[in-house]
């Protein structure tokens, strides 16, 4: 009764030192019992084995609880109970004085034989269901080491793919560039230069596009290591600030700083001025006509640790996006997608703060 109340009434979780303790009181009063095989019988008080009627009503709730859970094992186990309980129950009351004494209760044996026959028959179902939930977490363990080394793979070839036409593309782009600078000069007419326009914004945009992403590559490589010195950390803000400023003229933008913001921090500089200009780009795509993007530099000198926080007025993420915004090629189509961009920018800032430990 005591043992099969432990998982029931989960005692490990709530009465952990008796969950523990359970297992030698239950092999002391079966010592106690088996005693009288060999004429030396343990003598226990009769308030003591009164108290079996309690352990009958804790084993009686124990199964119940057992075969409302639809445990594979409730059915035997409950029929080892009944055959174990009865005499227990008779027991109790012939110490209490409400059984006679004189009255021999000869099913005792067979009562313990069914008990422990149908004990056996629960035990062996629980092994057996152990044994196939075991299996089947064998096999979806399995299934997902080896999804997950394709994952790896394919990971690794997209990579690599998109680094080698990265590559392949610099060149070509370049010379485009160059090519199109020259024409406008060469064909100065007002038809021809906003054609002329076109063309070296397309493929200024194909060029950054490029550049991020091999910006990116590199930065999640796993030899790739970052140039830290001690710095001051309003030094990338201002100067992602004056990026942004030139190309969101129109935007305003200000900066606040909280702490020593000249106090020296370990950082690489060109990396935490790439993602600032990142979120402070993303900010001003996203952010309501007319409100400003306030960037601040929180610098906590006891730790010799800086967060940078970029705050605008916007739409927000959708709440079913969460951690998605910071994954590559991530965009939210019809939300500022006109104003163009090619969803690497927070994945570039996430890669930064993970790797100066934030």
């Amino acid at each position: 009764a005591l043992l099969m109340a432990r998982i029931p009434f989960r005692l490990a979780e709530y009465f952990p030192r008796i969950n523990r303790a359970l297992p030698y009181v239950a092999a002391v009063m079966a010592l106690a019992g088996f005693s009288t095989l060999f004429d030396t019988f343990v003598y226990v008080m009769p308030w003591v084995r009164a108290a079996q009627l309690l352990f009958a009503l804790l084993g009686a709730v124990a199964v119940i609880k057992n075969l409302r859970c639809g445990h594979a094992n409730s059915g035997w186990i409950f029929l080892a109970y009944a055959c174990y309980a009865l005499p227990m129950v008779i027991s109790a009351l012939r110490a209490l004085g409400f059984y006679p004494s004189n009255v021999n209760f000869e099913p005792m044996t067979p009562a313990v034989l069914a008990y422990s026959l149908f004990l056996h028959f629960g035990i062996l179902t629980e092994l057996r269901e152990q044994n196939a939930k075991r299996l089947v977490a064998e096999e979806n363990a399995e299934i997902h080491r080896k999804l997950a080394s394709q994952e790896e793979r394919l990971r690794a070839e997209q990579t690599t793919f998109f680094a080698f036409v990265a590559h392949e593309l610099r060149s070509p782009l370049g010379i485009l560039l160059t090519g199109l600078a020259n024409l406008r000069r060469a064909l100065p007419s007002p038809d021809n230069a906003a054609w002329i326009v076109r063309l070296s914004q397309a493929a200024q945009r194909m060029s950054a596009l490029i550049d991020r992403h091999l910006r990116l590559q590199n930065l999640a490589r796993t030899d790739f290591e970052p140039d830290f010195a001690d710095e001051p950390p309003d030094l990338p803000a201002l100067e992602a600030l004056h990026a942004q400023q030139q190309l969101h003229a129109a935007r305003s933008f200000q900066c606040v700083y909280r702490g020593e913001a000249f106090q020296p921090v370990s950082l690489d500089a060109e990396l935490v001025t790439l993602a600032l200009s990142n979120l402070l780009d993303n900010a001003a795509k996203y952010a309501f006509e007319d409100s400003p993007i306030r960037l601040e530099v929180d610098v906590d000198e006891q730790s010799a640790s800086v967060r940078y926080r970029v705050i605008n007025e916007g739409p927000g993420l959708p709440p079913e996006w969460g951690g998605r915004a910071f994954q590559m090629f991530q965009r939210i189509m019809g939300t500022g997608s006109e104003k163009g961009g090619f969803g690497i920018g927070l994945a570039l800032a996430a890669h930064v703060a993970t790797i100066h430990g934030g």
